[in-house]
């Protein structure tokens, strides 16, 4: 019986070190987290293909704070926020308010990524901002997918679709539309790039929005941090860091 009784303390001791040593092995062993995917359409200032765009850095550091990674690859914008709202992506990146009465199993993050200026471009056109109206008698060009332009501008008689903020503003240097609607800065550093200085922007905006975060509504229990950790990041400086280095250069900085 004490040899049976002793056999069974061996084997359990034994037992106790396998359990310990799986234990200190296993945080090492396991897998890590994969990076959350969210879908940017932006491929110059705001986002790069090196994902070290203004907003970029911005949500990375924001979803740092929630012990997170991302990665934010470009799609078109049309197909990136369905691919959001479909659940394939985990979120996109800047969108008007109102995303979720179009797309329902989106979410959006209650705190401002930035404060966005639709404005026009033109190259030879005598125009003035602010009143929508105004261009009606126009060839328009926009990018499919901008939903607060498809609304103001999509039944407009004359209108022409496009896919990329490239070929949005090489269409308006061939004279194929006499006037393009895009975001003041981004489309400044978009002509800049492919260097047509003739093309300028408008003023007034036609419209000043405040742009959010949006996330799958798998995710929908972060929105509350998120929101938490942009506005601490606003606070404490990091925010208005970011953008000086991603603005500076191009000579137009503008803190929310």
């Amino acid at each position: 019986m004490r040899a049976t009784n002793l056999g069974f303390i061996c084997r359990g001791r034994r037992l106790t070190v396998v359990i310990f040593a799986l234990a200190l092995w296993w945080p090492v062993c396991a897998p890590a987290q994969s990076p959350l995917i969210i879908g940017t359409s932006y491929k110059v200032l705001l986002s790069t293909p090196a994902q070290d765009g203004m907003l970029d850095r911005i949500a990375q550091e924001a979803f740092r704070r929630l012990g997170l990674t991302i990665e934010l690859p470009y799609l078109a914008t049309e197909r990136s926020i369905r691919m959001a709202n479909e659940g394939y992506h985990d979120g996109e990146l800047n969108r008007v308010a109102g995303m979720e009465k179009l797309y329902p199993n989106l979410v959006r993050v209650d705190e401002p990524m930035m404060v966005f200026e639709f404005v026009a471009f033109t190259k030879k056109t005598a125009l003035t901002g602010g009143d929508w109206a105004v261009l009606r008698p126009h060839q328009i060009g926009i990018i499919k997918g901008w939903k607060i332009l498809e609304a103001k501008v999509g039944h407009y008689p004359r209108l022409t679709y496009y896919h990329s903020a490239d070929d949005l503003f090489r269409g308006l240097a061939a004279d194929r539309v006499d006037v393009i609607l895009y975001g003041r800065r981004i489309g400044l550093a978009v002509k800049e790039r492919l260097g047509l200085a003739h093309i300028r922007a408008v003023a007034p905006p036609f419209a000043v929005r405040p742009m959010y975060l949006y996330l799958h509504k798998k995710h929908r229990h972060r929105a509350v941090a998120l929101a938490a950790a942009l506005k601490e990041m606003k606070g404490d400086g990091t925010y208005a860091d970011i953008e000086a280095q991603a603005m500076a250069p191009l000579g137009f900085v503008e803190t929310p």
